[in-house]
């Protein structure tokens, strides 16, 4: 693309800064990353849009180059890893470490079109369709129609995935201040085409996104329909935006209707095999000592360390742990205080871990264990025991070992009896958590 414009580049930032919001905005959780953050939301784990790394700023050399291992990090238990630049030119800078892990590269055109007062917006192309057929509906009315699609566009795949998919639009809903699902509907009643409208009014801009018609209802200005609708809608706000792929046709279909390529956004993605842990795997997790300085290493434990405390949550009944609520920051400015040991798999993915401190003081030789967390995908296969065992056999062989756990938390209270640790005493530090505390004498072992 040519250089852009000065008041394009203007465009460019809010419009990098709306996406930014919205992403953040419609997640169920964010991590901070160099350059941008990790959203994930785990009731949509088939959507690419739900969990992906967005980049708005430029990483730092050591950031540009640990990217891969981020994604990998906070995205291991998904089978995608998704990255989205914001930026054509930090893009550029992430391009060459992402396409040597195997990352592929799609570029986006960020398009502006006119508001439905602009002189120069071309006539739609189906008159015989009144832009008044276009009108706001509800999740429940848009969705038998969007199903409908996904089973046709893809065949093959669960009926798991496409409700998620097609459900997705119940998170769009907090991305922004308003948000519309337009729908054009047939003369026999049923919805025909459809399209989302985000727009922050204050702000005063607009994004249209994801305009489909149903296979059975093309070339009937349906789509035309939507967009005066949206341009309608748009109106008194200003700056109306779309994304559309740049090797695809509906560029060209936009560019007819008025709109304008004036920047470019990128789409890094990279397909794995099954997230979860193979019934025989050929190779079992290794053990490793976690060094929490390292960006991607802190980011996977922070990750596994909070899918292990939400199935606990559910367990005891009490989903305020102190630990689930820990941001990335704060667990690792607390890591150092601390030693950790984890297990990988030969893939390199972060699947459980343990962390521990040397007491002081009266109790000086013994231990006290923070945490033991295994990824929900590796229940159920020996690794919190084995981690325990290699733990207090090899890098704390002596004194005693303290450790505490959610009293209702069944299968921890059997781990820990199992391996000689005797109860101590039950309390209950706040409101609602029982915690039984437990110790493992050496002598007794």
């Amino acid at each position: 693309m040519s250089a852009t414009p000065a008041a394009s580049t203007g465009d460019l930032q809010r419009i990098a800064a709306f996406r930014a919001s919205f992403a953040r905005r419609q997640a169920a959780e964010t991590v901070e990353v160099p350059g941008g953050v990790l959203v994930l939301d785990p009731a949509y784990e088939a959507s690419h849009e739900h969990n992906q790394v967005v980049i708005t700023s430029m990483p730092s050399p050591a950031g540009l180059r640990e990217l891969p291992a981020l994604a990998d990090a906070g995205l291991g238990h998904l089978r995608h890893r998704r990255i989205s630049v914001l930026d054509d030119a930090v893009a550029t800078a992430c391009a060459p470490a992402l396409t040597a892990a195997g990352y592929e590269h799609d570029v986006e055109l960020v398009m502006t079109g006119p508001a439905l007062t602009h002189p120069t917006v071309p006539p739609v192309a189906h008159p015989a369709v009144h832009p008044a057929a276009a009108h706001p509906v509800s999740l429940a009315e848009l969705r038998p129609a969007v199903l409908g699609q996904l089973r046709r566009w893809m065949p093959q795949a669960p009926d798991a995935v496409l409700r998620q998919l097609a459900d997705r639009r119940a998170a769009r809903l907090h991305g922004a201040d308003q948000v519309r699902f337009l729908a054009v509907r047939d003369e026999e009643g049923v919805i025909a085409s459809w399209a989302d409208l985000y727009l922050d009014p204050e702000d005063g801009i607009g994004q249209l996104e994801e305009v489909v018609t149903s296979d059975t209802h093309t070339r009937r200005g349906y789509a035309d329909a939507l967009l005066t609708a949206a341009r309608r809608d748009i109106a008194d706000h200003g700056l109306l935006f779309l994304v559309a792929d740049a090797d695809d046709w509906p560029r060209h279909w936009y560019a007819r209707r008025g709109f304008t390529a004036i920047g470019r956004s990128h789409v890094f993605t990279r397909t794995t095999n099954s997230p979860t842990a193979p019934e025989l795997p050929a190779r079992a997790p290794s053990l490793v000592e976690l060094d929490l300085t390292h960006e991607a290493t802190a980011l996977a434990v922070h990750r596994v360390g909070r899918r292990a405390y939400a199935v606990e949550a559910e367990l005891i009944g009490f989903d305020d742990i102190p630990a689930l609520r820990e941001s990335l920051p704060e667990l690792r400015s607390g890591a150092g205080r601390l030693r950790w040991l984890g297990a990988r798999t030969p893939e390199g993915r972060l699947v459980a871990f343990v962390a521990w401190q040397q007491l002081a003081g009266e109790r000086a030789g013994d231990i006290d264990i923070d945490r033991v967390c295994v990824d929900p995908d590796w229940f159920r296969r020996g690794l919190a025991s084995r981690l325990l065992r290699h733990l207090l056999t090899e890098l704390a062989p002596d004194g005693d070992a303290l450790v505490s756990t959610g009293a209702d938390n069944l299968p921890a209270v059997t781990l820990y009896k199992g391996l000689g640790f005797s109860p101590t005493a039950v309390v209950e530090p706040v409101p609602g958590l029982r915690l039984a505390r437990f110790r493992l004498t050496r002598a007794d072992r």
